[in-house]
């Protein structure tokens, strides 16, 4: 926990703050749908800058590749994904692990099974996750760093032929109260 700690620490002063800017919050959060047949997950794209550079970001992506109403399941649904997957690979980071700026090498569909995870755009925006998150990672030509710790277990489910699910952007939240949050202590 010291380590997770001092690695923001560190990382807040690299991003040229101070230890003041330690609580500042660049982190997102995606609102929950109110459609019941929507479901909203985290997405590291990419846009394209006016230099031609592209660079990673984060969006809030509502896809509707769901199923409710399923019988004999209560108060649940099920996320359909009919184009299926190339290939899926399981990462089990056996201790702490800092991955430095890189692109993802396909787009996939991330599953968070055990730990904790800290993903860095360049813009110093981050995606925090725990055991239980989903996120879209297709950004295939910026960068981002990742930060993994001891125990983690992540599932990398790359999209058939690169699909990527049909999706619209929603707006991010912007009451901190309405989604958990991973506070300094947690880390």
């Amino acid at each position: 926990m010291l380590a997770a700690a001092l690695f923001v620490f560190l990382l807040s002063l690299a991003e040229g703050g101070t230890a003041s800017s330690i609580h500042a919050d660049y982190q997102l959060r995606c609102p929950k749908s109110t459609k019941p047949n929507r479901v909203t997950i985290p997405a590291i794209t990419q846009i394209q800058q006016d230099s031609g550079e592209w660079e990673n970001i984060l969006e809030c992506w509502s896809v509707n590749t769901t199923t409710i109403n399923m019988p004999d399941i209560d108060n649940a649904f099920r996320l359909d994904w009919e184009n299926g997957f190339d290939a899926a690979y399981q990462y089990i980071f056996y201790e702490p692990s800092f991955m430095p700026a890189h692109p993802a090498p396909k787009p996939s569909l991330i599953i968070m099974s055990v730990g904790i995870g800290d993903l860095r755009m360049p813009s110093g925006r981050c995606l925090r996750i725990t055991a239980g998150d989903i996120f879209f990672s297709v950004g295939t030509e910026g960068r981002q760093t990742a930060w993994w710790s001891e125990g983690t277990v992540v599932s990398d489910l790359y999209f058939k032929d690169d699909k990527i699910p049909d999706h619209t952007v929603v707006a991010e939240s912007t009451n901190n109260h309405e989604l958990p949050q991973t506070s300094i202590d947690e880390l």
